[in-house]
């Protein structure tokens, strides 16, 4: 691309479309564990609820990349797999940034305790 030629404004800027896509991804996994975990922790099933709590969050990110403009010029069952290629490592993402979180929260709460008398 040369300085002459103009880009297509449909055209998205990509990392703008990735950090909107985790972040809908990472909402959606707190809010829909939020919402259903009582009723889901009946199943006593734990293969069941990694299906049901993996699910929304991919539906939702896959969704809102297939609908951006990212991409548009791959058609088909390539643009497909790559969107949900991208859908399950932003996914994956959004777990282990879930799973340092708590590791932050549990060091804050519990193995450091407030009160006791360092300084």
């Amino acid at each position: 691309m040369n300085a002459y030629e103009q880009t297509s404004p449909v055209q998205a800027d990509p990392p703008r479309v990735i950090v909107i896509a985790a972040a809908a991804c990472f909402l959606s996994l707190t809010f829909f564990y939020l919402a259903v975990h009582s009723v889901i922790s009946r199943l006593d099933l734990l293969w069941a609820e990694w299906v049901i709590y993996a699910t929304v969050p991919l539906a939702v990110t896959f969704i809102y990349l297939q609908r951006s403009a990212w991409h548009q010029e791959i058609t088909g069952a390539k643009r497909t797999g790559s969107l949900l290629l991208v859908s399950g490592l932003i996914f994956g993402g959004a777990v282990v940034t879930m799973g340092v979180m708590a590791c932050i929260a549990w060091i804050f709460t519990i193995a450091v305790p407030v009160g006791s008398g360092v300084r």
